[in-house]
């Protein structure tokens, strides 16, 4: 049953809480939204990985109109980092 790790809205905000994967138990994160899922071109939300001295570092992954759906298979701690945007969305992980 997928879980909201970060609240459908405009104004940029960090998931909560941080999505744990373990090996061999991949996890999907995906955007959603209220009504029809249509995401503007320019609003994204990135992931990022938590470094061993516990700061979040970039992955190159991103969330966005093209990429509503992502699987992580890495272990580690992640965190989805959406700045502001115009229309909002939010993540669900499962």
């Amino acid at each position: 049953m997928p879980t909201q790790i970060l609240a459908e809205a405009a104004t940029a905000a960090n998931s909560s809480p941080d999505t744990v994967v373990v090996a061999g138990t991949p996890k999907t994160l995906g955007l959603f939204r209220a009504g029809e899922l249509k995401i503007e071109l320019n609003e994204r939300a990135f992931i990022t990985r938590k470094d061993a001295a516990g700061e979040y570092q970039p992955t190159g992954l991103m969330l966005s109109s093209t990429q509503h759906d992502i699987v992580i298979i890495a272990p580690g701690t992640y965190r989805v980092e959406r700045p502001e945007v115009e229309d909002g969305f939010g993540v669900i992980e499962d």
